[in-house]
This record gives C-alpha cells, sequence and structure tokens, in this order.
C-alpha cells in the first residue's frame, strides 16, 4: 500500500481509506531473465489484461469500496506465458456512513425526525388558528361594544330630542337637515362597524357628520377644524375603523361642555412613513378640573366609550402587530389650565400594500 511496505494476506478485508495498492512481482528465467514480460488485471475494476510489459509493479490508486482479484501472468525469453496466474483476492471496506445498516437507521432517524417536525408544525398551526379564532370573536365582540357605544341611547335620546326642539319651534328645515345628518351618521357607523381597516375618508366623513351634529345640538356653543395631511391618500390610506371618535367625543363632553362659550377642538392627521399621527387638541376646561366638575354634580350618563376604546386598541396591537400609542398631555397658559391634546399613533395600511 501507498507510503509503506505491507504484507496482505490473501482474502483480507482493508478499511475504506487503505484503497492504494502497489503490487509487485518477479517472473523466474534462468536462460535470459532480462526478456521476462509481464501481463495483468485487476478483476472487478479492469476488464481486459494489459499489454505485455517488463514492468515488474502496478499501481491502483482510490479504488473504490469492493471485492478485486489481482491476476498476473509472465512470459520467458521464448514467449511462452504461463498457464495459471498468480493471484490475490481482497475487499476494500465501504465506510460506515456508505454501509445499508448505516444508511437505514439515518432513513430511520430522518423519518422520525420528519413526522415530528410535520406533526408539530401542524399543532403549531393548529393553536395559532385556535388564538386567531378566539382572537377574532374578542375582536367582533368588542367591535359590537364599539358600535353600540357610539350609538349609545343616550346620544340617540339627545339627538331626537334636538329634532323635537326644532319642530317645536317650527324650525322645519333645521329639524330635517339635523334629522339628515343623523341619518348619515348612522348609516356609516354601521357600515365601518363590519370592517377593521377603512378608507380614511370614510373615518373623516363620519367625524365631520358627528362634529356637526354635535354643534348644532350644543347651539353652536364650540367650532372645530380637521386637518389633513396631503400626503395621506384618503382613498386608499386605511386605518382601523371608528377609533378616532371616542376620543373626538371625549373631548367634548368633559372639555368643552363645562366652558361657558367659544369652545375650539381641532383634528389632525399628519403621515410618519407606516403610521398617521393624530391629534386632538380642545380649549376645554381641562382634565382636573373636569374631575372637580364631575365630582360636583349627579351623574347621569356613564360613557364606555374610553374604557372600550382602551381594550379595543389592546386588541388591534396584538391582531395587527402594532403598536398604537395614545399620550394625553394637559395644555396650560400663564399657568392655568387651558385644555387638553391628545396624540395618537394610528397604524397604516396603504394602497401599496
Amino acid at each position: 500500500m501507498f507510503y509503506k511496505d505491507t504484507v496482505l494476506k490473501d482474502k483480507m478485508h482493508l478499511n475504506y481509506s487503505d484503497n492504494s495498492i502497489t503490487f509487485n512481482y518477479s517472473g523466474i528465467c534462468l536462460t535470459n531473465p532480462a526478456k521476462v514480460k509481464y501481463s495483468h488485471i485487476l478483476e472487478g475494476f479492469e476488464k481486459n489484461w494489459s499489454p505485455p510489459s517488463k514492468d515488474r509493479f502496478t499501481t491502483f490508486s482510490n479504488l473504490p469500496p469492493g471485492t478485486y482479484t489481482y491476476k498476473v501472468i509472465s512470459a520467458n525469453n521464448e514467449g511462452v506465458w504461463n498457464k495459471v496466474p498468480a493471484t490475490f483476492t481482497f475487499t476494500i471496506d465501504r465506510p460506515f456512513w456508505k454501509t445499508w445498516t448505516f444508511i437505514l437507521i439515518t432513513s430511520l432517524m430522518f423519518s422520525f425526525a420528519l413526522i415530528f417536525s410535520i406533526r408539530f408544525r401542524i399543532r403549531s398551526i393548529r393553536n395559532k388558528e385556535k388564538r386567531k379564532t378566539e382572537l377574532n370573536k374578542k375582536i367582533a365582540n368588542i367591535e359590537s361594544q364599539a358600535l353600540r357605544a357610539q350609538m349609545n341611547p343616550h346620544f340617540i335620546f339627545n339627538t331626537l330630542s334636538s329634532i323635537q326642539h326644532y319642530i317645536s319651534n317650527n324650525d322645519t328645515d333645521a329639524a330635517l337637515k339635523y334629522l339628515s345628518k343623523f341619518a348619515k351618521l348612522m348609516r356609516r357607523i354601521m357600515d365601518n362597524s363590519k370592517q377593521q381597516m377603512i378608507p380614511v375618508s370614510e373615518e373623516i366623513n363620519a367625524l365631520n357628520l358627528y362634529l356637526d351634529l354635535e354643534v348644532m345640538r350644543f347651539d353652536k356653543k364650540f367650532d372645530y377644524s380637521i386637518i389633513i395631511d396631503p400626503e395621506i391618500d384618503q382613498t386608499y390610506d386605511r386605518i382601523p375603523s371608528m377609533l378616532i371618535q371616542p376620543y373626538v367625543e371625549n373631548a367634548i363632553i368633559h372639555g368643552l361642555l363645562p366652558k361657558e362659550k367659544d369652545g375650539r377642538i381641532s383634528i389632525t392627521l399628519q403621515k410618519q412613513n407606516d403610521t398617521i399621527l393624530c391629534t386632538i387638541e380642545d380649549n376645554g376646561i381641562g382634565r382636573e378640573r373636569s374631575m372637580e366638575f364631575k365630582k360636583n354634580r349627579v351623574q347621569q350618563h356613564k360613557s364606555m366609550g374610553m374604557s372600550i376604546t382602551k381594550e379595543r386598541l389592546d386588541i388591534l396591537n396584538s391582531s395587527l402587530n402594532s403598536n398604537i400609542y395614545v399620550e394625553i398631555v394637559d395644555l396650560f397658559e400663564e399657568g392655568k389650565s387651558a385644555g387638553t391634546k391628545v396624540r395618537l399613533i394610528i397604524p397604516l395600511e396603504t394602497g401599496e400594500n
């Protein structure tokens, strides 16, 4: 074998790495030994005998695993070949990773691993679908609560009272205008409540209707403005439905209504990458005075809008993998309360999504 002299026994098994072998041989001719010729074949590797040659060695390199028989014959100076060749049989073993036992064990282990992986994947998908179903049910429930909160009996009662007031004062035009806006608002709330994400234009239209009704109901005790960043595509950019209105309602009821006059509320939507910054600012009495005001009056109606909205934000963050963030800041002017500012970060689905 290469790199070392080794006397091998016939029918010996060799390691797969001992696959380079050199055979040395010598023919006996007393008359003229220099003219002895040889021919050989390695059965299992070669198909034909080699051409006659005076070489007295043969080398085979990188033999693949298998069983081989090396045969060699010689001819004297008169060209007479011996009939019975000298032979040597040996086997080069396969490496363990190519044996059938190893292949079978590996295949079984791979099969078990594949089955386990598939079963684990199926179980993960089922659990994910189960959580998704539960989350969707919870979302549907919260959406329903949000719808009921926006269409609460208190708001509807006040709306009908306002319509009755206009009719009693023979102001038919105002009554019809109020009733028309109210009907449109109810239709939009019903339509928007069926979808988790709606175009920005739909949310703004609903806000305009709601604010118009409140301005009329409170006899123009306050005015409002809505400013939208031109970078926002109101038709194709989408945001979660019925998300802004509860904060606007809260600003009106607890900030502007206790104020004597000249109330103002501004709503600004500004695009920031894949989110919208919604700022709701009022010049009302502020949160501290609002708390004192509520303590000194009989509580006739408890609005659930804000608590429902908080729970809904948690669910939206989970289902949309988003980070809807709300920050409420008290405004002051010369050391006195001058209103409240709400900063609401809303996830945005663009028309490209």
